[in-house]
């Protein structure tokens, strides 16, 4: 198809032209008004994102300064007696819960050398252990005083190193753990320093046994 134009005819682009030469800013407007509506409409991103708003749980935080502090009560005797009744005259308040809480662990501290023992550990060995035997690893909490001797200690965990069955692991991790206190409380490390200062210190410690060969 051929398309005559006469004499007095516009062509289209002609009267595109024109209309921009009046309306200077209005194609720039049209371009801005369709990729708006573009980036509205058609874009997956923003959806996404606002998607994923409600997939993650808020934070939040406590304070542990400010959670009540439990009076604790230890028996100063161990009964192995399952059926054994507590005696409140054999019962003494436990002590230390302010030494806890002042003290500083050192790996929370760049820069500063934790304490070491000084001189070999006691090597004090649970009779069960070693007529079984069995080794273990005892991970433990030290609390240790600005001189460097550990005056409290908490047990975290006790890794026998031997398949043991369950009717024993109770006995044996009871043993290990009453060893462990005797090998460490009392020992002498050396005192944390921090910043020039001697200061007490609450150090994550495993205490291997090992059965002499």
């Amino acid at each position: 198809m051929i398309r005559v134009f006469f004499k007095n005819d516009v062509h289209p682009w002609q009267q595109v032209l024109a209309w921009q030469k009046e309306h200077p800013y209005g194609s720039s407007f049209i371009i801005a008004f369709l990729i708006t509506l573009y980036m509205l409409f058609s874009s997956p991103a923003v959806e996404s994102v606002l998607n994923t708003e409600n997939e993650f749980d808020p934070l939040s935080f406590v304070d542990i300064e400010m959670q009540a502090q439990k009076e604790l009560s230890a028996s100063k005797e161990i009964s192995v007696d399952p059926n054994a009744a507590p005696d409140a005259n054999n019962v003494e308040r436990a002590t230390g819960i302010v030494d806890w809480k002042s003290a500083v662990d050192p790996d929370l501290v760049s820069n500063a050398a934790p304490p070491r023992p000084v001189g070999r550990l006691k090597n004090a060995y649970p009779k069960s252990g070693r007529d079984a035997g069995i080794e273990a690893i005892v991970y433990v909490e030290l609390l240790i005083h600005t001189d460097g001797k550990v005056v409290s200690m908490i047990i975290h965990r006790i890794k026998l190193l031997k398949e043991v069955p369950a009717e024993r692991q109770r006995i044996l991790r009871k043993d290990f753990a009453i060893y462990a206190k005797k090998n460490l409380m009392g020992q002498q490390f050396t005192p944390f320093i921090l910043n020039g200062v001697k200061t007490k210190a609450r150090v994550t410690y495993p205490l291997r046994f090992t059965l002499p060969k």
